[in-house]
């Protein structure tokens, strides 16, 4: 999921969800949103996978091998 605690920088979070029922359907007003990305596929093999909640915010990897999954603006050092 991708959810911004306070006035942080969103960022990404991984979760248990109890009933995977609830990813079913999920409102524009539901706090469920944060499970949603907008997936792109460019090319034989990019995808880019950008937050619905923060339109301006990428799953991104470091450029350095082993690092952990981020989020990010398009404009990043990332990937």
């Amino acid at each position: 999921s991708c959810h911004r605690d306070g006035d942080n920088e969103p960022a990404l979070h991984l979760e248990t969800v109890e009933n995977p029922g609830n990813l079913a359907s999920i409102s524009s007003d539901s706090d469920m949103v944060r499970f949603l990305f907008y997936k792109q596929d460019t090319g034989l093999n990019l995808s880019t996978l950008v937050s619905v909640p923060y339109n301006d915010w990428y799953i991104s990897t470091a450029k350095e091998n082993n690092k952990p999954l981020g989020m990010c603006l398009e404009n990043a050092r990332r990937h």
